[in-house]
């Protein structure tokens, strides 16, 4: 499956709303659904909703590259602005370290973000 000519991951899905080139990506709680964030985006923006995909076989470290991959394909037509809510936020705080440069504005809401190095390292 592709995305505008970028090939989705095993890892998400995503689901846009393109309308201008100001990109929200919104990653949501591992339970929760992203278009629950709407009313957070101002309407006039583009909006790509995570949705993960639950496999046995996927990694945390894999997750997060292939976010980063996701966002920094974007970044090269959208300003990306990027919201994460609960392991939403966890998993975005990881990805940017991979991609922060092409990430204007990062929104982290109700997340638990590590608070070192080494935490992070455990849940690669």
């Amino acid at each position: 499956m592709h995305l505008f000519g970028i090939p989705l991951s095993d890892y998400f899905t995503v689901k846009t709303h393109i309308k201008n080139d100001t990109l929200w990506i919104i990653c949501p709680g591992l339970l929760g659904q992203a278009d629950d964030l709407q009313s957070l985006i101002p309407t006039h923006d583009s909006v790509a909703y995570i949705s993960y995909v639950g496999a046995p076989s996927l990694t945390y470290s894999g997750l997060c590259e292939a976010l980063a991959t996701y966002i920094q394909k974007m970044a090269k037509t959208h300003v990306i602005y990027v919201i994460g809510y609960s392991m939403g936020g966890r998993i975005l705080y990881s990805t940017l370290a991979q991609c922060h440069a092409d990430v204007s504005y990062a929104c982290f809401i109700s997340s638990g973000l590590p608070l070192n190095d080494q935490e992070i390292t455990a849940k690669a």
